[in-house]
């Protein structure tokens, strides 16, 4: 019996990327898809059930071509198409457009959307959720993220953690899910903010004694949304949201 392989081929602009979950290197199309540690989080086991609105991907946190896709500036968008090898024959999947990007354990996960849900269902629904669906300084939320930009030094660099004195004058957590700017103008999330140092998603171009730009990070809830940005009238949570299960057996109070 012939093994089934995932082949997953990524288009950023002018820029492709093809890799494959098998163990070793193949080639389709005259291209060649790089081994990498990659999975569908919901499997798809049959050609019949590819017909779904959304498909989530797990790249380890490692994958340089994956954390780029973080940066909340983004600025083209990012298509993926899955092939499936069955010995000699291979066949179109899916395929989709990236609508949301977000680290999950060791691992980054990857959202894509076929963009049909508005024939599929209708309508293009909001999505219902407590947390704020919008990304920080994008579309939805709405905020200059020049309003909310203190500038610093880098004073040391070791791997993805930063030093940056000034970052120390706010309180710890402050620029978590915010941004750096480098010299450059490359803008890196930054993943965590514990006294003067900076923990980044990914690699950037900086030096000690480098001036850069830190723009605070918003955890997506109500309380911050409107105490750190006074954004609460674009909120995009919905904070009334039961949490009981009416269905678990547990009284509504």
């Amino acid at each position: 019996m012939s093994e089934r392989i995932q082949l997953f081929r990524f288009v950023e602009g002018v820029n492709v990327f093809t890799v494959t979950s098998s163990n070793r290197p193949v080639t389709y199309n005259s291209e060649t898809y790089t081994p990498l540690p990659i999975g569908l989080l919901s499997d798809i086991e049959s050609k019949q059930s590819a017909d779904r609105a959304t498909l989530d991907l797990g790249i380890t946190a490692n994958s340089s071509m994956a954390q780029r896709w973080t940066n909340p500036q983004l600025s083209v968008s990012v298509s993926m198409t899955l092939f499936i090898k069955d010995g000699a024959t291979v066949e179109t999947w899916w395929s989709g457009t990236l609508s949301k990007c977000g680290i999950d354990g060791a691992q980054i996960k990857l959202t894509f959307d076929d963009g049909v849900g508005d024939t599929r269902f209708g309508s293009n629904q909001p999505v219902i959720q407590i947390g704020c669906p919008y990304v920080l300084y994008g579309w939805g939320c709405f905020l200059d993220k020049e309003d909310f930009a203190d500038s610093g030094t880098i004073d040391t660099v070791s791997g993805l953690v930063v030093t940056i004195s000034e970052a120390a004058s706010q309180a710890d957590g402050w620029y978590n899910g915010g941004i750096l700017k480098a010299v450059n103008g490359d803008l890196v999330m930054i993943v965590s903010h514990v006294g003067d140092q900076l923990t980044l998603i990914r690699a950037a171009t900086i030096a000690v004694s480098d001036a850069v730009t830190i723009y605070r990070g918003c955890n997506r809830s109500l309380e911050i949304c409107d105490s750190k940005f006074s954004n609460h009238l674009r909120y995009g949570g919905y904070t009334r949201i039961p949490t009981v299960n009416i269905f678990a057996g547990s009284p509504i109070v």
